[in-house]
């Protein structure tokens, strides 16, 4: 249980921007139907999002929310 305390406050810091990106980009598919980077899942640097600035705006908004999807 330790370790996955470890690994969950790993992913889930503020540093790590990547989930961010990830967790907003999904939401962005759940309620437009089409995801800022499309498949969802292949963050790379052969695939650039539609719209930068909108994605990292939704990250920092995830970041300052502490990932509250509800909010």
């Amino acid at each position: 249980a330790d370790l996955r305390q470890q690994f969950a406050s790993w992913v889930t810091h503020r540093d790590n921007r990547q989930f961010a990106r990830n967790i907003a980009n999904r939401m962005w598919k759940k309620m437009m139907g089409l995801g800022i980077v499309e498949p969802v899942d292949d963050f790379n640097d052969n695939n650039k999002p539609s719209n930068e600035a909108l994605l990292e705006h939704l990250t920092n908004e995830m970041l300052r929310l502490n990932f509250d999807l509800r909010e």
